[in-house]
């Protein structure tokens, strides 16, 4: 159930009303600039000291001991990541599968490369 017609009933002006339903967009946006990147999207994306730091903050925050080697493990998982995508890139590009479905395109590779050997 929608709250709107409940403040608008209430603020009885258009131009409150407007205001009032600007506000959550601006906490969003000023709560984008203060939540971290994922360490996912870092990691395949290359960034891997930028991932680490993340999960070093977050461990610290946790009251968890950081591994002492997690430069080391992010490192190779950002190389898998990458490499899954460009195994994916290369199925599209070859019409093994369709851009918009990666599920259906990791099936399809496994198909594929079952059907090779």
């Amino acid at each position: 159930m929608s709250l709107i017609p409940l403040v608008a009933w209430l603020a009885r002006d258009w131009v409150l009303l407007t205001i009032i339903s600007i506000l959550p967009l601006g906490l969003l946006f000023l709560a984008w600039k203060l939540v971290p990147e994922s360490p996912r999207y870092l990691l395949t994306r290359g960034r891997v000291r930028e991932a680490e730091a993340v999960l070093s903050n977050m461990s610290r925050v946790n009251g968890n001991a950081e591994p002492k080697d997690l430069f080391q493990r992010l490192s190779s998982a950002s190389k898998s990541m990458r490499a899954q995508k460009v195994k994916i890139k290369g199925q599209i590009q070859q019409g093994l599968c369709h851009a918009n479905s990666t599920v259906s395109c990791s099936l399809e590779g496994l198909r594929v490369s079952e059907s090779v050997q």
